[in-house]
């Protein structure tokens, strides 16, 4: 205990040291942005009364377009867009896609160093662009935000 008592000084520097450094090391670090879009997948439905087979098939659709979100066809054709000279893999670490619960509606974020980056492949890894020009998909609607710092 008398060692301890005798050696205050080196135990309260170590403190500062390793606070400083601490402070030091996220101020170095980049700041990441996420991305987000949320789209509303397939048709409106008809009426204020739509049947269980409706809301059914607009989650599947919905479920589908969700883990098609992270597939290399998808990911390659959003980096080949932007001119981006990434592996595909890379991209897929970055992208986070989930259905909207009890809902046809998905939202696919895209975490990045670069806010605009970040903005430009979440709204190009809505990747039902491609599927709806084919007529595969219909968006109903889309809203893109940008937030400083991971969620």
């Amino acid at each position: 205990m008398t060692i301890l008592l005798k050696r205050w000084w080196l135990i309260a520097a170590s403190v500062i040291v390793a606070g400083v450094s601490g402070y030091v090391g996220m101020r170095v670090m980049p700041r990441p942005y996420r991305s987000h879009t949320t789209l509303m997948v397939g048709q409106i439905l008809p009426g204020p009364n739509p049947s269980l087979s409706q809301l059914y098939t607009g989650q599947m659709l919905a479920q589908n377009c969700v883990d098609l979100a992270k597939r290399e066809p998808v990911l390659k054709a959003t980096l080949e867009a932007l001119k981006l000279p990434w592996d595909w893999q890379v991209l897929q670490g970055m992208v986070t896609a989930r259905v909207v619960p009890n809902t046809q509606s998905i939202e696919i974020s895209v975490e990045d160093t670069n806010p605009q980056r970040a903005q430009m492949l979440a709204s190009e890894v809505v990747f039902c662009r491609t599927l709806c020009r084919r007529g595969q998909i219909q968006v109903c609607h889309s809203h893109d935000w940008t937030s400083g710092g991971a969620q």
